[in-house]
């Protein structure tokens, strides 16, 4: 129909596309079809056309997905917000397996592994170390918690760039006795069962 010839004229010669059709051109043409004769020059060629595509990523964000998922409305906001066009946006929630109760001398015995109290009050968070998780302000929170009750303790597992510096972060606080740092841990079910708020 007309619209479709119209497009593939419009995308064809539109200005904001010439680095998407360079990109196109370098990669098959100057690319994979010179693979047999000059495989350093082709493989040169092929860098350059994913560079073009960068430039294109930054002109025109998303240009070629024609659908995006988010985990999340938050994430569908963040990419709103880099200039995705929110109609190829589906928000789709994560879905997670029921948590598998373990056995009150599975929990004991965890708990006093860790220094922690059969009475303790248990806040938790399993999230990979970096600055988007919050790390630093469950820490500001953990300050005034702790100020009040004597009987709670933070447990936060993961590991990440900002890890050695949460760790430095509580002990400056005066939080070392009551934030406790795990690490990685394989199997966070255990811990989740622990826990009375994560």
């Amino acid at each position: 129909g007309q619209k479709a010839r119209y497009w593939f004229v419009e995308n064809y010669t539109n200005p904001s596309y010439s680095e998407l059709r360079k990109a196109n051109y370098s990669y098959h043409r100057l690319g994979l079809d010179m693979m047999t004769k000059d495989q350093t020059e082709a493989r040169k060629n092929i860098l350059e056309a994913m560079k073009s595509l960068r430039k294109v990523h930054k002109v025109r964000t998303n240009l070629l997905a024609t659908q995006i998922i988010a985990v999340a409305e938050a994430a569908k906001d963040n990419l709103t917000a880099t200039g995705v066009n929110p109609k190829k946006i589906t928000v789709i929630l994560n879905g997670v397996e029921p948590l598998e109760p373990t056995s009150p001398e599975d929990r004991a015995a965890l708990r006093a592994s860790l220094g922690i109290a059969p009475t303790d009050f248990v806040c938790g968070l399993s999230a990979r170390f970096v600055d988007c998780k919050g790390h630093a302000d469950l820490l500001s929170a953990a300050v005034r918690v702790c100020a009040v009750r004597p009987d709670v303790k933070f447990l936060l597992m993961g590991t990440g760039p900002t890890y050695e510096e949460t760790v430095r972060a509580a002990a400056e606080r005066g939080l070392s006795d009551r934030v406790i740092f795990t690490g990685f841990v394989p199997d966070v079910a255990r811990y989740y069962n622990i826990m009375n708020l994560s």
